[in-house]
């Protein structure tokens, strides 16, 4: 169980890395307004992990009880 969980945490922050790689690649320094975006993006992205995380714990732990 423990070895599940932690392999589907992988994969969003594989995901996540991507992104922040991405955001500093040539597509992103040549425009601005997309690199504005991207940072949003990025933001909202990582604010999502974290609260998929959180909630998945979350309710992980109510259905086991």
């Amino acid at each position: 169980m423990r070895e599940r969980k932690r392999r589907d945490m992988v994969y969003p922050l594989l995901l996540f890395v991507y992104l922040v790689i991405e955001q500093y690649t040539t597509l992103f320094t040549r425009y601005p307004l997309l690199k504005v975006v991207g940072a949003i993006g990025l933001v909202i992205s990582l604010i999502g992990l974290v609260w998929m995380l959180w909630l998945r714990d979350h309710w992980g732990n109510e259905i086991s009880a």
